[in-house]
């Protein structure tokens, strides 16, 4: 966040403790090995951790899969269309 997005550690604190009151943190042991990119794994490896149903990205990796198992890998576009339903 602070590379990508400039924020201050202020900042970053403050968005760590808001998304802590309402995320669970999953800490799956790196198993996954289908896309190039490893970080892109640990996202695979988190969503099958937490059985979701979707992975919404931006990642043009993790989108070309458009799914693992029972999750369906989606754009925030497709995402927001599914929500309006």
């Amino acid at each position: 966040l602070q590379t990508k997005f400039e924020w201050d550690e202020e900042r970053i604190r403050q968005a760590i403790q808001e998304i802590s009151q309402v995320a669970t943190v999953l800490r799956p042991r790196p198993t996954l090995h289908i896309l190039k990119d490893e970080p892109d794994n640990r996202i695979l490896e988190c969503a099958v951790a937490a059985q979701a149903q979707w992975i919404v990205s931006g990642d043009r990796h993790l989108l070309s899969l458009r799914r693992h198992g029972n999750c369906e890998i989606i754009s925030l576009a497709d995402f927001l269309a599914k929500l309006s339903l």
